[in-house]
């Protein structure tokens, strides 16, 4: 994994810990949180799947 892959990693990271923390307002916030949390972890799985491969 490159510099710039575990930067991404650990800023995506970080994303998603502070919308875990931020409490919704409304059912259509809940569902776009949602769609960009799975967006984030198809991401991050992509990015540690690359390094397994590489292994």
């Amino acid at each position: 994994m490159n510099k710039d892959d575990v930067e991404m990693l650990k800023s995506l990271c970080e994303i998603k810990s502070q919308l875990d923390e931020i409490p919704c307002i409304s059912d259509m916030e809940a569902k776009s949180r949602l769609s960009y949390l799975q967006k984030i972890n198809e991401i991050i799985n992509e990015l540690e799947s690359d390094e397994r491969n590489k292994r």
